[in-house]
Order: C-alpha cells, then structure tokens, then sequence
C-alpha cells in the first residue's frame, strides 16, 4: 500500500483528500467536528459532519498579522446554535487534520489555530483564524506598581 506523500504527488491522485476539523470552546459542550466534505465520515471511532469548508489565505498587508479566514457552509446543517451560543471575546482553539479518503483513520498533518470573530449569516459561517488575538495581548499580565506588589517600592 503506497503512503500518503506518494499517493499525493502522483499526476493522477485516485483517493483525495480529507480535511478534518475540530473546533473547541470553553463554553461548548463538546467539540464541534466537521469534516470538508458532503458525507458524514468516522475517523478513529469519532463521528465528523460531513460540512463543505475552505481558508481564505490572508492578505499581504503591511503593519498586519496574517489572520485567515474559515469559511463554513451553514446551509441545512446546525452550525450556527453552537457558534452563536458562544460568549463574547471567547478564544476558540480549532485543529485542522490533513488525511485521506484511503485511511482515515490517520492524520498525516496537525495544525492548531486560534478562532475569534466568529459571524453567521444565512449561507455562511466565518471566523478569523490566526494568532493575532494573542498577539494584541499585553505580554505581562500583573504589573508592579505600588498597589499591586507594595513591598518592592
């Protein structure tokens, strides 16, 4: 049986791809799993929902942290309770597995990105992906002054 990497750079790929993603909050009751695809597929025992997907690449844009955008088809499917039942400013932790219709029960790649600014419309769900939630954040979280640590004044 070939592996994935030959499976993938043959000039005719006969199994595709499979993009699996599990999105987690604390605020969910569990992981929101997806796969991009319009069937249901199981992958190491877990059911994924079978929901068309795509990452809008970011823009090259001076002065900016790159920040993709994950763009979910909500049409029929219950997306949008759980995505709207999340609280405000609420960083949600997405992991993007790379696999294939062959075996997919393994993941060839992981990828972890942080999820804020979620909106749903109609048709659509999207959300920015990117660290630059965490990058805007102050780099120390408890700063000395007078009030804060008295004895080293």
């Amino acid at each position: 049986m070939s592996t994935f990497t030959e499976r993938k750079q043959r000039v005719t790929d006969t199994s595709g791809t499979l993009l699996f993603l599990s999105v987690s909050a604390p605020s969910l009751p569990a992981p929101l799993r997806i796969v991009n695809d319009t069937q249901d597929w199981v992958s190491q025992g877990v059911v994924y929902l079978g929901v068309p997907f795509s990452f809008k690449l970011p823009d090259d844009t001076r002065g900016q942290s790159p920040r993709a955008q994950l763009v979910l088809d909500n049409v029929g499917r219950g997306i949008s309770e759980d995505l709207e039942s999340l609280g405000p400013n609420e960083l949600m932790m997405a992991r993007l597995m790379v696999s294939d219709h062959a075996q997919p029960n393994v993941y060839e790649r992981d990828f972890y990105l942080p999820v804020t600014q979620v909106v749903v419309s109609g048709a659509t769900a999207t959300a920015q992906c990117g660290v630059d939630f965490l990058m805007r954040q102050q780099a120390v979280r408890l700063r000395a002054n007078p009030f804060t640590l008295p004895g080293i004044f």
